[in-house]
């Protein structure tokens, strides 16, 4: 790493005009209106919670096939197979049915929109990484040889990690996600299993082994299910550092394993934490 150097007012007022001049683009999600409210930038790390059935992995693979236009992406699936996520993955590019996919009853509409999908899809600059066991220097590891730009981790806590209980190998999980997106410059972008006892108003302190999380991650959204109301979601922005926090109405078509994000919102436009 190269070493870091003091700024003074002049220098640090100058690099300001700069960037005002020539602004960066941020990275998107695909999602125009969480893209509204979050900056997400390199080296940053991004937590996207939810319980069982909330729709975590569609909607991270929805958000990596966006990102996969202009940048180099790595999935790291620790739990599903990499079959199985390119099901999800071809059902939401396609507008293919899940459920023929996963019967094998693809139709002749089916296939003519597979065979056109493919024209595109395989231009896309994604990598699924069946990575049962690993731990985060192997990650990071390859994905130094594989030079991604932005590291899905499904899920954070199935990350091997020495730890005398779940909390503290929680801990180290986090403390090197985030410190392998800081130093490399990576957007490392991890989902997490909340706790089952949290209640029905999901907060940081419903993700599981929350405190260190909470403290490292720049920004944490959490997906909110009710099975009473299965294709209701609501995206919950709880912390953003760079950005506003609130909620984002939603919908989610399982058959197509496509999220709709809808304009209304609750999230107040002139908040911004310190």
């Amino acid at each position: 790493n190269q070493r870091q150097e003091a700024v003074t007012a002049e220098q640090g007022y100058m690099d300001f005009i700069d960037r005002m001049e020539h602004p960066k683009k941020h990275i998107q999600t695909g999602y125009g209106q969480l893209d509204r409210f979050m900056f997400i930038d390199k080296g940053d790390f991004i937590v996207i919670g939810g319980r069982p059935s909330a729709g975590k992995t569609a909607f991270t693979l929805q958000m990596m096939l966006h990102m996969a236009q202009d940048r180099r992406v790595g999935y790291f699936s620790l739990e599903t197979s990499v079959p199985k996520i390119f099901d999800r993955l071809i059902s939401n590019y396609d507008w293919t049915s899940f459920t023929k996919i996963k019967k094998a009853q693809l139709g002749d509409e089916d296939w003519e929109a597979v065979t056109r999908g493919y024209n595109t899809f395989h231009t896309l600059g994604f990598e699924v990484v069946p990575a049962a066991g690993w731990t985060v220097d192997k990650i990071k590891s390859y994905a130094e040889i594989r030079q991604y730009e932005i590291v899905f981790v499904d899920y954070l806590t199935l990350i091997h990690a020495e730890g005398k209980d779940d909390t503290e190998r929680t801990t180290h999980i986090s403390e090197d996600l985030h410190t392998f997106a800081q130093q490399d410059g990576v957007t490392v972008i991890a989902l997490s299993q909340l706790n089952r006892d949290g209640g029905d108003r999901l907060s940081m302190t419903s993700l599981r082994q929350s405190g260190q999380i909470e403290q490292d991650a720049d920004g944490i959204v959490l997906i909110q299910y009710d099975s009473e109301m299965p294709d209701v979601r609501q995206i919950k922005i709880v912390k953003n550092k760079e950005g506003l926090i609130g909620d984002i109405h939603a919908s989610f078509d399982g058959d197509h394993q496509r999220f709709i994000l809808q304009d209304s919102s609750e999230v107040p436009e002139d908040e911004i934490p310190a």
